[in-house]
């Protein structure tokens, strides 16, 4: 926390991984310190609550581990918003995780052994599931949503590929849903771009949908990585506030002149 505070946020919310309801990654919590992430956020939340608000949030995976909301609000009603991301897909004809975004080797393995190698499959798939994910669990907030980028195998200015994003857009401006920008592709050297890229960001702004800055960030040195540049390009297109959780509600914040 002393990192948030030296940066001067004066509003800080973590948001690890959901477990997962079968199989297990690297990154998704044990269910069995579940108890203890939440407790110690608000052990957090106590001792820093004259210096900083800090929000207790969860990363939910849609297609494996990820509860209902509701279900989720009612198990545990301190938590204080959810990250709807995908990171996993559920090829056809096959009862397995396959992750879309870890190593390339990784990815090229699944989409020959489950998609024959056609890449606009699983990109279609992926955005379906996104849609999917916001209609019927409704998370307060959409991560990370073009991350099926990542490994660079498709021209993003193909038709089709604008066309399944903008329907994800299309399903968050319904729900209402935050569509966090994340800087983290850009830090790590992972992205050249936003997630979402750029465009998808204006067609975000032009649509009216509430934003929300994120780093992504995995350590402290990370928790303001890109800002002062994506608050520069947010500025530059439009964009006069951002959506996020303020003395225990979602408001706008006003954040350039």
């Amino acid at each position: 926390m002393q990192a948030a505070i030296r940066a001067g946020m004066k509003v800080y919310g973590f948001s690890s991984h959901i477990p997962l309801k079968q199989g297990k990654s690297d990154w998704n919590m044990p269910q069995e310190r579940f108890k203890e992430y939440i407790d110690e956020i608000y052990r957090l939340k106590e001792k820093y609550k004259e210096e900083i608000e800090i929000l207790c949030g969860l990363e939910g995976d849609y297609l494996y581990g990820f509860k209902l909301r509701n279900e989720l609000r009612a198990d545990h009603p301190q938590v204080d918003y959810v990250v709807g991301s995908i990171h996993y897909l559920h090829p056809p004809d096959a009862d397995v995780m396959w992750e879309i975004d870890g190593s390339l080797e990784k990815f090229n393995s699944g989409l020959n052994l489950y998609y024959s190698g056609n890449v606009r499959n699983v990109v279609e798939a992926y955005f379906r599931l996104s849609c999917e994910m916001l209609n019927h669990e409704r998370p307060e907030i959409l991560g990370h949503a073009d991350k099926i980028k990542i490994h660079g195998l498709f021209d993003e200015n193909e038709s089709w590929y604008k066309n399944a994003w903008k329907a994800l857009l299309d399903v968050t401006a319904e729900t209402g849903t935050v569509l966090e920008i994340n800087t983290r592709g850009l830090y790590t050297g992972r992205c050249e771009d936003f997630y979402p890229s750029k465009e998808m960001i204006r067609e975000a702004i032009q649509l009216g949908i509430p934003i929300q800055l994120s780093s992504d960030a995995h350590q402290p040195a990370e928790i303001m990585a890109n800002f002062s540049y994506a608050a520069e390009f947010l500025r530059f297109a439009g964009l006069r506030s951002f959506r996020i959780i303020k003395n225990g509600s979602w408001q706008d914040v006003e954040l350039f002149g």
